[in-house]
This record gives C-alpha cells, structure tokens and sequence, in this order.
C-alpha cells in the first residue's frame, strides 16, 4: 500500500513540460607553477607510510606547497618498514628542519624519519 501512493505521487509529480534548466560553469583556477631551482636534495627514511599513492602524495602535496621543493621522489616497497625519500629543495627558501616538521605533524604524527642527510645538488 505504501508503495502504490509513493508510486502514484511520482507520477503526479513528473510534468510533460520539461523545465528548462541552465547550468552555470565556471572556470577553474589555474595553480600557479611555481619554478624552483633545486640546489640542495634531503634523502631520509620514512617511517608509517602505507602506501606510496595516499602517504607519498599528501607528502608531495605538502612540501611542493611549500614553493621550495621542486620534487619528492620515494623508493617504496611494501610491507617495509622504512621506505626511501629523496627531496630535492631550493635551500634559501626552506631548510631542512621546515620539512622534517612538515612531515612530522601531518596526519596527527603518522610519520618519522630516520637516517637524514642533506647534500648538494651538482649542476
């Protein structure tokens, strides 16, 4: 019985004049590329990452925010504990202590580092 009313009030409710509907789109905001000249790179072990698509990316997306990291490469093997980070960074806009805490406060201190060097990027 309750079906039969909701089914009878969809009926009622469907019109045989179709009503005009405008969509409105809007442009999406370009991300401004920022050119970072790499002179330094920050290799590191990564403790706590699952996975190199969701932990790597939001480690990515963080230190590229940053408009002083041009690239964060991992060596990611799963099911191993510390997993392998190289940062290759423009040392006179961020130092190697910006980032260490950068990733160590993200996603409530999931991650910690071990065995960090900094060394500089031959051109």
């Amino acid at each position: 019985m309750k079906y039969s009313l909701f089914f009878v009030l969809a009926l009622m409710a469907c019109s045989s004049n179709p009503e005009v509907v405008h969509l409105r789109t809007e442009k999406a905001k370009k991300k401004e590329v920022v050119k970072v000249d790499p002179n330094k790179t920050m290799t590191a072990d990564v403790v706590g990452m699952t996975c190199e698509m969701g932990c790597g990316g939001s480690i990515r997306t963080k230190l590229k925010a940053t408009g002083a990291v041009s690239r964060v490469q991992f060596d990611f093997v799963e099911g191993r504990k510390k997993q392998g980070m190289t940062v290759y960074f423009d040392e006179a806009k961020i130092t190697q202590k910006q980032m260490m805490d950068i990733i160590r406060t993200m996603n409530e201190q999931q991650f910690t580092l071990a065995n960090v060097t900094v060394q500089t990027v031959e051109k």
